[in-house]
């Protein structure tokens, strides 16, 4: 079982492990996300009406896809989670804490705005993939 704080968890990669470095990037997750969408963006010269499309797996309660939406209208986004959560999968503690139905109502609040560029699939990962084109 994985969460937010789970520095301690072991799940020794099998196989070939990932490629990673190191930059001098400050600031929050969403912050640096942003940043990195508007370079992504400016590097692929795309105008309008063309968008990046992104998808977001684990949603929970949609911070980070409102951020991107506010702040990129640039960028198609589907957000993608099951709300299960009594199945110790929702960060922290809140698999105890929270009902699975008020994080899927907070997330689809925050994106409603956005709902020309933006969809919410309340279903697992492996059910999404099947549905993308």
């Amino acid at each position: 079982k994985f969460g937010a704080h789970d520095a301690n968890t072991r799940a020794p990669l099998q196989g070939v492990p990932p490629r990673y470095l190191f930059n001098e990037r400050l600031g929050m997750r969403w912050e640096i996300m942003v940043g990195l969408l508007r370079e992504l963006h400016d590097r692929r010269g795309i105008k309008a009406p063309d968008r990046l499309h992104l998808v977001e797996v684990g949603v929970f309660a949609g911070h980070l896809s409102h951020i991107i939406l506010k702040e990129c209208d640039f960028v198609n986004l589907v957000g993608v989670d099951p709300y299960i959560g009594r199945d110790g999968t929702f960060p922290g503690n809140f698999s105890n804490t929270l009902d699975a139905d008020v994080a899927l109502y907070k997330a689809a609040s925050l994106m409603e705005p956005y709902s020309d560029r933006a969809a919410l699939w309340p279903m697992t990962s492996e059910a999404a993939a099947a549905q993308m084109e």
